[in-house]
């Protein structure tokens, strides 16, 4: 016999731990803040905009890695934008 947990569809339905584990996501990695306007950099990761604009200012490297940036541009983060509004329409 499984758990209640897994009985209801795993251990994925631990509000309190997804609730932290989107809240990791929607984190800027350099503002250590929720994100408004997600893009992401070349180096894969996703930064408020404001705060990788900043930094990029200063140089190519990855806040993240540390490693050089192949380029500058940044894409906005669609997905990430999607889930924080849906986030934050849920009661």
């Amino acid at each position: 016999m499984g758990s209640a947990a897994s009985s209801q569809g795993g251990a994925c339905n631990d509000e309190q731990h997804d609730a932290a584990f989107l809240q990791s996501l929607f984190c800027c990695p350099i503002l250590k803040a929720a994100m408004v306007d997600p893009v992401i950099a070349a180096d894969g990761h996703t930064y408020e905009r404001v705060a990788i604009e900043q930094w990029l200012q200063h140089g190519d490297i990855s806040p993240v890695t540390g490693n050089a940036l192949a380029h500058t541009r940044l894409l906005p983060n669609v997905l990430i934008r999607k889930a924080i509004a849906c986030q934050q329409q849920q009661p």
